[in-house]
């Protein structure tokens, strides 16, 4: 129940102020630049930072008391408290709050997918909608006072604390499995190297008793190109794989999750099924993301996208390998070029030379490999949990319909 004394309706414009300080791109200046594409859709995170003087046209400037909401397509919800200072596409809307408004609270009142329903309803445009602030800065909401709003920053900020903690630990783990493959599969500096003398092979000098094998030796290749979309969507527990799933570092991104019943899954005849242990790599858009499928998933994919089923490999080796510049630049993997986009042939896939080694220090990596797999894994399904339970409560709270304005929270400014 809203506390009316301290609710009131007013212009966003009052709350958050439109940033237009404009940036012209310079070659010897490298500031960070945020396009739409380093926006995740739906998470309130990046995936990525870029480089301005790699980029051309006028961009914004942003900074740590700012909030980013991609304006372009606004329904699909890319909105970032950035931490630091840099540049952005102009397809980005920068706001600051105005005096006695909290940043925190304004970043998820913009985040709310009532403000992006309305705002993608104030769009302009039909192939290329955009939000209109000037529109939206009139329409007016009822705003909590300062106190109130520095709780309701502080509550739904602490989901997200959590969250980029569980980031922390799991790029550290990353970053352990990449170093361990690198030294074995790279360096050749694996348990044992010392006894062991290096011989030519086409990929150039390898331990002695290793194999070179292709991809499809060693593996099951499912090209998906043709995969068909089911026929009805209606919400369940087996999860329709898209492109947009696909993450980074062999993730399966789920917070852009689409599950369909059970009863339309098994009317999808034509479903191509992954299971726990595959990888998923990208044919077209972002070409040659890969993924791999966790545990208790079950999951079909669809078009533009290739399977790969470990069978006579771990599964540890398969996504590490794939994850490896051992395999995007000594292997060279060949994208074939486009008039509209690049595409990644499934031949090419089936061609990839691994440098395979004896049973037995392929057993050792994967006993170190894949608790850490696990790991990163659990800490994923944290996130999850972590996310919906913020974007569950999120709305009552920027509403009003959960009142926290009484409880004794204690907020720092610095928080503020």
């Amino acid at each position: 129940m809203i506390n009316q004394q301290q609710w009131n309706y007013k212009a966003l414009g009052e709350i958050a102020g439109d940033v237009r300080e404009l940036y012209e791109p310079k070659k010897d200046e490298k500031l960070p630049y945020i396009g739409l594409e380093h926006i995740n859709q739906d998470t309130l995170t990046i995936n990525g930072v870029g480089d301005s003087s790699q980029t051309q046209s006028t961009k914004k400037k942003f900074d740590s008391t700012t909030i980013l909401f991609g304006s372009l397509r606004p329904y699909f919800r890319k909105v970032y408290r950035p931490f630091f200072s840099g540049v952005c596409s102009t397809d980005i809307t920068v706001l600051r709050p105005r005096k006695d408004n909290n940043r925190n609270f304004l970043f998820y009142f913009i985040a709310n997918r009532d403000f992006i329903d309305i705002a993608t309803n104030f769009s302009n445009g039909t192939r290329m909608p955009r939000a209109n602030w000037k529109a939206l800065s009139k329409r007016k909401w009822l705003f909590p006072e300062y106190d109130t709003q520095k709780k309701i920053g502080y509550v739904l900020s602490s989901y997200d604390d959590l969250i980029e903690n569980n980031n922390r630990r799991i790029q550290l783990l990353e970053q352990m499995a990449k170093l361990i493959y690198d030294e074995w599969f790279v360096k050749f500096k694996f348990p044992g190297n010392e006894y062991l003398k290096m011989v030519d092979s086409e990929l150039g000098e390898i331990p002695e008793g290793w194999q070179v094998k292709t991809m499809k030796d060693m593996s099951q290749v499912i090209d998906c190109l043709h995969a068909k979309k089911p026929e009805v969507l209606r919400s369940g527990r087996n999860l329709f794989l898209q492109l947009e799933n696909i993450g980074q570092n062999g993730k399966i991104n789920l917070t852009k999750k689409f599950y369909i019943s059970d009863e339309d899954y098994q009317k999808w005849t034509s479903r191509i099924e992954v299971s726990e242990g595959d990888c998923v790599i990208t044919n077209v858009g972002r070409v040659g993301a890969v993924a791999q499928i966790p545990a208790k998933i079950k999951a079909a994919i669809g078009r533009n996208m290739t399977a790969i089923r470990p069978t006579r490999i771990p599964a540890s080796f398969l996504i590490q390998y794939l994850l490896s510049t051992h395999m995007l630049k000594e292997k060279s993997l060949k994208v074939d070029s486009g008039t509209i986009m690049d595409a990644l042939n499934v031949r090419n896939i089936y061609k990839l030379s691994l440098s395979i080694p004896d049973i037995k220090i392929m057993n050792l990596f994967d006993n170190l490999i894949t608790p850490i797999r696990k790991e990163i894994n659990v800490l994923l399904d944290k996130n999850i949990d972590l996310a919906c339970s913020r974007d569950t409560i999120l709305p009552k709270l920027i509403s009003g319909e959960l009142d926290i304005s009484e409880l004794d929270i204690k907020v720092l400014e610095v928080e503020a």
